[in-house]
C-alpha cells in the first residue's frame, strides 16, 4: 500500500508594519510689505503654508535678500526683514519649511513703499 499523502499547513501570514505615510509640507509664496526706513518687519510667513497630517512647521534656513537683510527667528517661527537704507521698490527671498521629516520651499516678496512710491503697481517676478 503506498503511503497517504499528508498535507502540510499553510503558513501563517505574517503580520507587517504599516507605516504612517508622512506628506511633507506645503509652502505658498507669500507678499508683504514694509516703509522705506521703517526698521525690521517681522513676517509671519508660515501663515499660508500647512502640513496635510498636521504636524507642526519650523523654518530651517533663509536666503539672502538683494535690498535688505533677512534673518529666522529664534524658534524658527517667522522672519525679520530690514529693508536697506532709503531702499523703495521689490526685493524678495527664499526660505525652507519642514514638519521634521520633508522639506518645502517658498518665495517672499516684500513690497518696500515710501512717499509717492508707495502707489506703485505691485508686478510679480516669473519663477
Amino acid at each position: 500500500p503506498s503511503p497517504t499523502p499528508t498535507r502540510q499547513p499553510e503558513p501563517s501570514p505574517t503580520p507587517t508594519d504599516v507605516l504612517p505615510v508622512n506628506h511633507p509640507p506645503m509652502a505658498m509664496d507669500g507678499i508683504f510689505e514694509a516703509n522705506k526706513n521703517g526698521g525690521p518687519v517681522v513676517l509671519d510667513v508660515l501663515a499660508n503654508d500647512w502640513d496635510e497630517d498636521g504636524e507642526s512647521l519650523t523654518i530651517t534656513s533663509v536666503t539672502a535678500a538683494a535690498h535688505g537683510t533677512v534673518a529666522m527667528v529664534v524658534g524658527g517661527d517667522s522672519v525679520v526683514y530690514m529693508p536697506a537704507r532709503d531702499f523703495v521698490g521689490m526685493d524678495w527671498f527664499t526660505y525652507r519649511v519642514t514638519d521634521g521629516q520633508d522639506a518645502a520651499e517658498a518665495t517672499v516678496v516684500i513690497r518696500v513703499v515710501g512717499g509717492r512710491e508707495s502707489y506703485l503697481p505691485f508686478v510679480p517676478r516669473a519663477r
